[in-house]
């Protein structure tokens, strides 16, 4: 048929994110979020063609994610992509300690995208941090939204759980 067709080394999203982040092709086909953390900087999601009603005519649809765009409405950059794929898991690691997506993210809004990494690299480096971290990640009756001590929330909202019903602990802060 004369395609040219390249076979990457690792996953596939891998390889389709750097074709896309160095401007090779326009955007990446992916079900998969963690385009994002290899570097693409447009995801195309939900894509499908169809045949309209048989009558030849082909009708598609496909959700466009950009990079730039959804970094900077989340306040992330690719730095903390990585880690939130690191610290909640992806298709090939299970995370750390079963930290669920609220905590990780307000933990994230707490570093730059610039010390994140260095910041990841020093737990594990540092293990009487890293067992300290560990034991806080799994100490029974963590709230599962933002990672404080207590699961009773109260009328006036939490803003670390950025929900509209609060913890009791009103003193509690994320502390990594």
């Amino acid at each position: 048929m004369g395609v040219r067709c390249i076979k990457g080394r690792g996953e596939a999203e891998a390889t389709c994110a750097q074709l896309n982040a160095q401007g090779l092709v326009d955007a990446v086909i992916s079900q998969d979020s963690d385009c994002f953390a290899y570097g693409a900087r447009r995801v195309y999601r939900n894509f499908s063609v169809s045949n309209a009603a048989g009558g030849g005519a082909m009708q598609g649809s496909v959700d466009c994610y950009d990079a730039q765009q959804m970094f900077a409405a989340i306040g992330f950059g690719r730095n903390k992509m990585v880690a939130l794929a690191m610290l909640c898991g992806c298709d090939y690691g299970v995370g750390a300690c079963g930290s669920s997506i609220n905590t990780v993210v307000s933990f994230l809004h707490t570093i730059s995208d610039n010390e994140i990494i260095p910041r990841l690299i020093s737990w594990v480096s540092d293990t009487q941090r890293y067992e300290e971290l560990a034991r806080w990640c799994n100490a029974p009756g963590r709230c599962d939204r933002c990672g404080h001590v207590g699961r009773t929330h109260v009328r006036n909202g939490c803003p670390v759980c950025a929900t509209h019903k609060g913890c009791n602990d009103l003193g509690h802060k994320l502390v990594f």
